[in-house]
């Protein structure tokens, strides 16, 4: 799927009005059926000279990420207590995430990603050969994809040893037509965190409960509009008075964790990094997913 994306940093007072107009056109999504909110958490790894890091800080349209996400929902909240006060939520969690590889490459993103055991991961990102116990654990699901992703992962490990290095959760919600071209997200409640230590080793969710306390809360929304042909024109009128704005959940939560100012970010071109993991592409947004299933 070859998409076009841009970005938008908003406030929050401006963020419930463009989900009221855009509520007009297309229907929020529900990736579980009665959730319209999917939690996101997701685990961007890095060297340890974080050269990922550097490279997507200055070069913008040229750079690499490897990443893990995790799903999840929250489940009813239960009704306040006698004395009013609001019980914990409780979360509806899976047990697996997903280890994505994304690229921009001139501007072109490329996603790949693939399931993964919560209970192999540790190995994986250790660089364990853990193909075996994937395809037992996960019986009746096509794998065709899913190999050619992995193995390219594999390959990856053996130019770059990586660790986790910042951890961002946040609320997603979603407007789109199923099948349909056009899809807008917006994304709230975004926190930073720093790393836990093991990841599933010591927990089965990265759950925000289960996060410890954030680094920093971000006040703003993230709104990303993703389409392969253009805006329709009633997008493209609510959206005129809003420009779109380069931003990296990944470079901004490593610049809070390292207490780094932004700086520029040139239109340059990377090659080093993207040597381990495939060639030149097409233009445009392409999601490569083995299996989605949220």
């Amino acid at each position: 799927m070859k998409r076009k994306e841009e970005k938008y940093e908003i406030p929050a007072g401006k963020a419930t009005y463009l989900r009221e107009e855009i509520s007009r056109h297309l229907p929020i999504f529900e990736f579980r059926k009665g959730h319209q909110h999917t939690y996101i958490t997701t685990v961007y790894l890095d060297t340890e000279e974080l050269d990922f890091y550097n490279k997507a800080r200055s070069y913008y349209d040229d750079n690499l990420k490897i990443r893990v996400k995790e799903y999840y929902y929250q489940n009813s909240p239960p009704r306040p207590s006698k004395n009013g006060t609001a019980p914990a939520p409780s979360w509806h969690v899976l047990d697996y995430c997903f280890l994505e590889i994304k690229e921009r490459i001139g501007g072109l993103v490329v996603k790949r990603r693939f399931e993964v055991p919560k209970s192999l991961l540790g190995r994986l990102i250790k660089g364990e050969d853990v193909w075996d116990e994937l395809v037992s654990s996960r019986s009746g699901i096509e794998f065709t994809g899913m190999v050619d992703v992995y193995r390219e992962f594999r390959n990856f490990l053996k130019h770059f040893r990586v660790f986790p290095k910042s951890i961002i959760n946040y609320r997603r919600s979603v407007f789109q037509r199923k099948e349909e071209e056009l899809r807008i997200t917006f994304d709230d409640e975004i926190a930073v965190y720093e790393p836990v230590p093991g990841l599933y080793e010591s927990t089965g969710s990265l759950a925000r409960s289960f996060l410890g306390r954030p680094r920093k809360l971000v006040e703003s929304v993230i709104l990303e509009v993703k389409c392969q042909n253009g805006q329709p024109e009633w997008l493209v009128q609510l959206m005129e008075n809003i420009s779109p704005k380069r931003f990296s959940k990944f470079t901004s939560s490593l610049s809070i964790l390292t207490q780094e100012l932004p700086r520029p970010v040139s239109e340059g071109s990377v090659t080093d990094l993207h040597a381990g993991i495939g060639g030149e592409r097409d233009s445009g947004d392409t999601t490569q997913v083995s299996r989605i299933q949220l």
